[in-house]
This record gives C-alpha cells, sequence and structure tokens, in this order.
C-alpha cells in the first residue's frame, strides 16, 4: 500500500498521506463532497462534468440533506461559453475563476471542476484558479480523472483532488483515489470501510484512511507503474501528430491554439449522430475503441500510447469520416 500511496503522491501531486484509495472516481467524488459538506452550504458543479460526476453530486447531496434535516443543494455553472477563439490560458483561468465565484452568491461553496474536460478535451488551468481559491472560504474539489497519468498540476496540489488509474494509465478498473488538503476539522460522515486487516476500523476522524474504499484492484496497480512514464511533451507530440492526420476534419478545439489548454483528448465534429455512429462501427471493425456523444468522436492517447499509435487512429479515423460522409449524403 506505502508503493500505491507514492504513486498517489507522484501523479497527483498531493502527500500521501492526505490520500484515500476508492473503488472508482465517482466513489471518490461522492466522498469527498461528504467530507468537505460541515463547511459548505451548496455544491457547484459545472456544465464540462462528465455525468457520473453529477450523479455522484446529486447522491451527496441527498445525503447530506438528510443528515442535516434540511435541503443541501447544487447548482450548475456554465463554463463552455467562456472559451472564445484564440483564448489564452491566463485569460481562461480569470473568466473561470470570476464565475465560480459570482455562481457563490456568498455562500460558502464546495466547487468541483474539472482538470481535463471529458468531452472537448479542453484542460482547465487548474494552478492558476486554485492560487485565486486559495485562503477563501470555498473549497475546490478537482476532479483529475480524466487527466491522471499525462498531466499533473504544476506545484504542490492547492485543492481537493479526485479521480481514478483506468482511463490513460491502463490500471484495473477499481483504482479510484480522494486527496483531502488541511483535515483538522473534517470528516464527521464516515461512507468508508477497508479490506486491509493491517489497518483497524476505527480510525480517528481526521484520519483520510476511513473514506478508503478500496477493491482487490489496487493491489494490482502496482502492475502497471512502468507505463506511467510518458512525459507530457511525448503526449503534445502524440497529439500534434494526430491532428495533422486528421486535417482538415474539425475538432471542437480547432479555435484554441494556447497549447496550456489542448489535452490528450481530441473530439472531432461530424454532421449528424447517424455519421458519427458509422465512425465508431467503422474504426471498431479494425479494433479501434473511441467514444461517441452526440455527432461527436472522441479519441485519445494515454500513458501506454506509441507515436505509431497516433499515426494508425489518425490515418483510420480519417478514412472513417470520409467514409461516412458519403454513405450519408
Amino acid at each position: 500500500m506505502s508503493n500505491i500511496r507514492r504513486f498517489c503522491e507522484e501523479h497527483v501531486n498531493a502527500n500521501g498521506h492526505d490520500i484515500a484509495l476508492t473503488t472508482s472516481a465517482t466513489a471518490a467524488c461522492e466522498a469527498g463532497i461528504l467530507a468537505l459538506a460541515p463547511e459548505a452550504d451548496v455544491v457547484l458543479y459545472t456544465d464540462l462534468a462528465h455525468p457520473n460526476v453529477v450523479h455522484a453530486i446529486e447522491s451527496a447531496s441527498r445525503i447530506i440533506s438528510g443528515l442535516r434535516g434540511e435541503a443541501f443543494t447544487s447548482a450548475m455553472v456554465c463554463l463552455r461559453d467562456l472559451v472564445t477563439p484564440g483564448i489564452d490560458a491566463a485569460t481562461l483561468a480569470v473568466r473561470i475563476s470570476d464565475a465560480l465565484l459570482a455562481a457563490t452568491k456568498d455562500q460558502r461553496a464546495i466547487v468541483v471542476l474539472e482538470h481535463v474536460a471529458y468531452e472537448e478535451g479542453l484542460r482547465i488551468p487548474i494552478d492558476a484558479i486554485c492560487e485565486v481559491f486559495e485562503g477563501g472560504p470555498n473549497q475546490l474539489l478537482i476532479d483529475a480523472a480524466q487527466a491522471i497519468g499525462v498531466w499533473q498540476p504544476r506545484n504542490q496540489l492547492k485543492a481537493n483532488v479526485f479521480g481514478c488509474f483506468h482511463k490513460f494509465i491502463g490500471a484495473p478498473a477499481g483504482t479510484g483515489f480522494l486527496a483531502l488538503r488541511d483535515r483538522s476539522e473534517r470528516l464527521p460522515y464516515s461512507i468508508g470501510y477497508t479490506i486491509h486487516p493491517e489497518q483497524p476500523l476505527d480510525f480517528p476522524t481526521t484520519d483520510i484512511r476511513k473514506w478508503e474504499q478500496t477493491s482487490l484492484a489496487i493491489n494490482r496497480l502496482t502492475e502497471r507503474f512502468g507505463d506511467a512514464a510518458k512525459t507530457e511533451e511525448e503526449v503534445r507530440h502524440f497529439m500534434e501528430r494526430l491532428r495533422r492526420h486528421l486535417s482538415p476534419l474539425t475538432s471542437t478545439l480547432d479555435d484554441v491554439t494556447d497549447p496550456e489548454l489542448r489535452s490528450h483528448i481530441l473530439t472531432v465534429q461530424l454532421a449528424s449522430t447517424e455519421q458519427a455512429h458509422r465512425v465508431v462501427e467503422e474504426l471498431a471493425s479494425h479494433n479501434v475503441r473511441v467514444q461517441e456523444f452526440r455527432n461527436r468522436v472522441r479519441v485519445s492517447m494515454g500513458a501506454q500510447s506509441r507515436l505509431a499509435d497516433a499515426q494508425r487512429i489518425g490515418s483510420l479515423l480519417s478514412h472513417a469520416v470520409q467514409s461516412a460522409r458519403l454513405h450519408t449524403r
């Protein structure tokens, strides 16, 4: 377990004693909201949030409402319209911070914010946003599920964070985590349990381990340690090669030129859901799995990706899109 916590430290940029291992990012999100709730009046999330994160927020809100005997509400903040053509990371950080702070309406808020948007692939400048929230009454809970293994915070993370290791590192499903900061007055609610016999069930109220909901898959995470060695520079190179293969196809971040806002996820825009479905089916026939969102198709590079993967996927996707367009005219 100590090796796994060191692994978490490296990728989350947090102290190992602040990390609890969970069955999934969704479970970690719910546990994080429950842990932070005593110091909050509302939960805010964004229109970039993964549906499972929204479900976790709704579930935690119901639990807290029952414990308090009064409604604990959540609200969505729209960020997509803040991403305008040619915007740079510094400007976007200011816009997002202003929008989130305005949405608190002078309430103490838990703000759930994505590091990388799961659908568009937009990389949020969380370091700058953390600086704005540092020391204030609101608490950031960063969703790092789409970033772990590729993008790391520049400095020691100044926020709470949750995520998982199976998406872009290639770890087994069931390997999530939750990292909490400044826990001295927190954690009165407990939904956690442990499967590790060396750890007692009666933890001090501030011990992060009380939130552990680990599965046996955690023990297999060490098998993947060597796969996480890809640097940001390598992934940038892979993605630029992929974009060149896909040109002149339209992607959701074509107007975003700042490399600090691009990630390892690229979403191609199609004319219709029928075209997107045809693209997914053709790629599946070549053993290439991509995700479909209405009239969009998402591809990505991970910690185990190679340059050959970017070239092959780019070539197959370009051909699949052209074929889909011909069949749906």
